[in-house]
């Protein structure tokens, strides 16, 4: 991940994560993430720079969280 001085990490990590979405075609709709640990360690970044990314994801309704 390309580290850009305007942004903070967890918005790179968000831009990366919707990269690998809409242009890479890593996931498909409905598919699921990998887990925390996973993906911190693709994206370079701690799980709590993650989570504050994922929620931003959550906020645009780009991602959504489900439990179980």
């Amino acid at each position: 991940m390309e580290y850009n001085r305007s942004q903070s990490l967890s918005e790179q990590a968000a831009d990366e994560i919707l990269d690998m979405i809409t242009v890479k075609k890593k996931f498909k709709v409905g598919d699921k993430l990998p887990n925390e640990n996973e993906l911190s360690a693709l994206l370079n970044v701690s799980r709590t720079t993650l989570r504050e990314a994922i929620k931003m994801l959550v906020l645009q309704d780009i991602v959504e969280i489900k439990r179980g």
